[in-house]
């Protein structure tokens, strides 16, 4: 073989941006961002992913009980019936999210971007949703019982 064929090689087989992530290094607790994983069902409680990267990630059904993901990128995640039942999600963008059943209650949703999410029967009971961003969002058949919400200033639909 030539050696430009070696490095054409190389090239293509390192380049792959369509390819998602290994999700072991995320699951072992060594890696914080994981776009496009395929995490369904996960055990993800209690887990400290602040900041992290999981755009586009597969987490439906994960559990993610009370886990940590203040100013996490969630934009485009499926996390149809996922458990993030007291999870902090302040400031973690969820825009484009499908979230459809799943259970949020007491969720600290503070300045969350929403847009365009999907929370069709999302259980939302005393979920915190002060100054999230809810534009285009659907919450059809949501429970939002005791959900706190402030929007002074700021687009939002009523609930």
């Amino acid at each position: 073989m030539t050696p430009r064929f070696l490095a054409l090689a190389l090239v293509l087989s390192s380049a792959n941006p369509c390819h998602a992530a290994d999700p072991s290094d995320l699951l072992a607790g060594r890696s914080k961002d994981c776009p496009k994983c395929a995490l369904a069902h996960a055990n993800l409680k209690r887990f400290d992913l602040n900041g992290a990267d999981l755009g586009g990630a597969d987490l439906t059904g994960a559990n993610l009980h009370r886990a940590r993901l203040a100013g996490a990128k969630l934009s485009g995640a499926n996390l149809t019936g996922a458990n993030l039942n007291k999870t902090d999600l302040k400031r973690a963008n969820l825009a484009d999210a499908r979230l459809g059943e799943a259970m949020l209650y007491e969720a600290d949703l503070s300045e969350a971007d929403l847009t365009r999410a999907d929370l069709a029967a999302a259980m939302m009971g005393s979920s915190h949703l002060t100054f999230a961003r809810l534009d285009a969002a659907n919450i059809a058949d949501g429970d939002l019982a005791d959900a706190r919400r402030q929007a002074e200033g700021r687009r939002s639909i009523a609930f």
